[in-house]
């Protein structure tokens, strides 16, 4: 679980309570020990309130990633077109270079989180 998800709709202080809640202690957890904005959750202490929490987070995720997407295959497309249409293809071949690594991985999150929606229904 990271810390700073969804700050702007105040869902950072529900992930600082189910930290204290659901987080393993930190000698059990070398997540927990390193004092970062990420925990480690203990299975034994999940509950309804933990998956209504994830569940926020991942509805969360998904439209940020699914804009992101649809952001970078608008580049992609402007890349493509200066490639094909202009007579030095050097600037399309570049944004295509800066385009394409971005959009790769907006792609491979949104099916992990995909596959983590359809694991919690």
């Amino acid at each position: 679980m990271y810390s700073t998800f969804g700050t702007e709709k105040g869902l950072s202080s529900d992930y600082h309570m189910a930290k204290t809640k659901y987080g393993k202690s930190n000698g059990k957890s070398e997540l927990n020990k390193r004092n970062k904005g990420v925990f480690e959750a203990d299975f034994t202490k999940l509950d309804k309130e933990y998956f209504r929490f994830v569940k926020m987070r991942n509805s969360n995720y998904l439209r940020h990633y699914i804009c992101f997407v649809v952001f970078c295959v608008i580049l992609l497309v402007i890349a493509l077109g200066v490639v094909l249409f202009a007579v030095n293809s050097t600037q399309g071949n570049f944004l295509l270079f800066i385009v394409l690594p971005p959009l790769i991985y907006a792609v491979i999150s949104l099916i992990i989180l995909l596959k983590d929606i359809k694991r919690l229904k």
